[in-house]
């Protein structure tokens, strides 16, 4: 598992996220449309294709597609995809207090996937570095 990227996509992601929350408390706008204005962030990009793609299909379904064509088959642990998944769930189904707090709620959650995948990889990150070089050394003592 590459440790390194798990934790660049939940820091990337959550920015991503925090973004939105911060469009959703300040601007009087639709997900989609905010979508579409944060589509510079690949993720947010994709929703809004989808979305805009598929008459009929709700913006959560649309969430759920991108955050599967963007995070499935990365170094994202299912825990991780499940709650990026979750975090657009609600979004304009209550209105702009209830949809900032379920974000924030969302955020505190891959907060704490966050810290788990630092703590992750300092401690398996460094055994995984020390079996490789254990394994190189081993190999050219092999071969002298």
């Amino acid at each position: 598992m590459n440790y390194t990227e798990r934790v660049r996509i939940l820091e990337d992601y959550i920015v991503q996220l925090e973004k939105l929350r911060i469009e959703i408390d300040y601007r009087n706008e639709h997900v989609p449309a905010i979508c579409k204005r944060l589509s510079y962030y690949s993720f947010f990009g994709k929703v809004y294709e989808i979305y805009s793609s598929n008459r009929g299909i709700s913006i959560y379904e649309a969430w759920e597609r991108a955050a599967e064509a963007n995070y499935a088959g990365t170094a994202l642990k299912d825990e991780d995809v499940r709650l990026i998944m979750n975090s657009g769930c609600d979004l304009g189904k209550t209105g702009k207090t209830g949809q900032s707090k379920l974000i924030e709620l969302s955020l505190i959650n891959l907060r704490e996937q966050l810290c788990e995948a630092r703590e992750e990889k300092k401690t398996k990150g460094k055994m995984v570095l020390s079996l490789g070089v254990i394994t190189g050394i081993t190999i050219v003592i092999l071969l002298i």
